[in-house]
C-alpha cells in the first residue's frame, strides 16, 4: 500500500530531507536460500531504502542498498523525491546446487509476491561437478532469443558465467526454446517490470553428463581444415579418431571422418580456418572458381583461404558475385563478410587490401602468386563459388626509338 502522508509519523528526518516525496511501507520476509538486494542509484539525501523498528515504528535506518536477511521478517520504508516505481531496483538471487544426477530444488522459484511495486530481477547460479551440464526446462509457453527490450516486460537472460558478459543471450516469451543446456557457473536472470504478476515456479532442473556435439566432416585433397579454441573461452575438447585435443585440430583429406566435441555448442568457442588450393598455368586454373562445399561447419565463425599459384608473367583475372567495395582506413564490414586479397610480386613484395561485399569493384587483374582469404560470420553463408578466376599470359610491349636524322639535306 502507498503511504504519502505517513512519512511524517516516522521521524523529522523524512520532513526535512525529504520534501515533497513519495512513500511506500512495506513488510517483507525473504524465502529460504534468497538473497534479495533492494538499491537506488539516487543519491541518499533524494532517496533511501529504510528499516523501520522500535516501539510505534521510530527508529529508521536508511541506505541506497540494502540486503535483506533470509527468512528474517523486516518492516522497510521507500522515501524518494522521484516516482518510487522509476528509483529503485529489486534482485532475488538464488543458487541451484546439482550432483552428477540431480539438481536441490528441482522446481525452480521466484519469490513472485516480494515488492511488486519495483522492477525486481530474479537470478539462478547454477553449481554442478566438472562435465556435469544442468538442464533447465522452462515451463509455460517457450522462449526466443532477441537484442530487444521485451514489449510484454518479461525478459530472459542466460550467460555461460558471471564474467562472460559476452556470451549473454536475451531472450522474449513466445518461441521455440523450451530448454537450457548449461555448464556449472552459468547464470539465468528474469527481469520482471514493476507490478507484473511472475509465475511462482519457471523452471524444472535436472542434472547429467555433458553431451558434446558430433559432426561427420569430409574433405578434399587440397584442402586443410584447423579447428582452433579461443583459449579465453570456456574449455572444450575436439576429438577424432586420432585423440583428443582442447586447443586445436587440423584435418587433412578427410573422408567422412567423425567429429566429437565435448560441449554441446562449441561454435561458441570454436573458429574454423579453411584452407584449399587453386593452380593456374598461363591460360587456365583449377579449379576455375573458389568452390564452397556444403559446410558442417557453417554455424562457426569461419576463415576460408584460398592459395592460388601462378607462372611469371601471367595475369589473373577474380570475378566476385555481385563485386566488392574497398575498404577505407579501420573501417569493419557490416555484415561480418570481409574479403582479404595479398599479391607476392617478383620482387618478394606482398601487397594487401581488405574489401567488403559492394559493386564498385566487379573485378580484380593482379599479377603475381595470390591467396584470398573471406571471413565469414557465424551462420553466414556464401555463394556456391566465393570467386571465378582466370589466368591469360602478360601483354608483351614493343618499344621503338626513334633517332631523329641529324644530316644536312643537300
Amino acid at each position: 500500500m502507498r503511504l504519502r502522508a505517513s512519512c511524517a509519523l516516522l521521524g523529522l528526518l523524512f520532513v526535512t530531507v525529504f520534501d515533497s516525496s513519495e512513500c511506500l511501507q512495506t513488510t517483507v520476509r525473504p524465502d529460504k536460500g534468497s538473497i534479495v538486494t533492494v538499491s537506488t542509484e539516487l543519491p541518499l539525501d533524494q532517496c533511501a531504502v529504510c528499516t523501520v523498528s522500535g516501539v510505534n515504528d521510530t527508529q529508521t535506518s536508511c541506505h541506497s542498498s540494502l540486503s535483506l536477511v533470509p527468512e528474517d521478517e523486516v518492516k522497510l520504508l521507500f522515501n524518494c523525491t522521484q516516482p518510487i516505481e522509476q528509483s529503485y531496483t529489486v534482485t532475488i538471487a538464488r543458487t541451484i546446487e546439482c550432483t552428477k544426477d540431480a539438481c536441490s530444488p528441482t522446481t525452480v522459484e521466484t519469490q513472485s509476491s516480494i515488492l511488486t511495486e519495483f522492477t525486481r530481477t530474479f537470478t539462478w547460479e547454477l553449481k554442478a561437478p566438472e562435465k556435469i551440464v544442468v538442464g533447465l526446462d522452462i515451463l509455460g509457453e517457450g522462449l526466443m532469443e532477441t537484442s530487444q527490450p521485451c514489449p510484454n516486460g518479461f525478459q530472459y537472460s542466460v550467460a555461460t558465467s558471471k564474467s562472460n558478459t559476452k556470451g549473454l543471450i536475451q531472450y522474449c516469451r513466445g518461441g521455440s526454446v523450451t530448454r537450457f543446456d548449461l555448464p556449472s557457473e552459468a547464470v539465468v536472470s528474469l527481469q520482471v517490470k514493476p507490478k507484473a504478476q511472475v509465475e511462482s515456479v519457471v523452471f524444472q532442473a535436472s542434472a547429467g553428463p555433458l553431451k558434446g556435439r558430433r559432426m561427420v566432416v569430409t574433405t578434399d585433397s587440397s584442402t586443410t581444415v584447423v579447428v582452433s579454441r579461443d583459449p579465453k573461452e570456456p574449455d572444450c575438447e575436439v576429438c577424432s579418431a586420432d585423440g583428443c585435443s582442447p586447443t586445436e585440430k587440423t584435418l587433412i583429406n578427410a573422408e567422412k571422418l567423425p567429429l566429437e566435441f565435448s560441449c554441446p555448442k562449441p561454435q561458441d568457442v570454436y573458429s574454423v580456418k579453411m584452407e584449399k588450393k587453386i593452380e593456374c598455368t598461363k591460360t587456365s586454373c583449377v579449379p576455375a572458381a573458389a568452390e564452397v562445399d556444403p559446410d558442417p561447419f557453417k554455424d562457426f565463425k569461419r576463415s576460408l583461404t584460398w592459395a592460388i599459384s601462378v607462372p611469371e608473367r601471367t595475369v589473373l583475372t577474380l570475378d566476385f558475385p555481385g563485386g566488392l567495395k574497398e575498404m577505407a582506413g579501420t573501417e569493419s564490414c557490416q555484415d561480418g563478410f570481409q574479403y582479404t586479397v595479398s599479391t607476392t610480386k617478383s620482387d618478394g613484395k606482398i601487397i594487401t587490401n581488405s574489401y567488403c561485399k559492394g559493386t564498385t569493384v566487379p573485378h580484380l587483374d593482379l599479377l603475381g602468386a595470390t591467396t584470398v582469404t573471406v571471413d565469414v560470420p557465424k551462420g553466414g553463408q556464401l555463394d556456391s563459388a566465393a570467386f571465378s578466376v582466370k589466368a591469360a599470359p602478360r601483354g608483351k610491349c614493343l618499344l621503338l626509338q626513334f633517332v631523329p636524322n641529324r644530316g644536312k639535306n643537300k
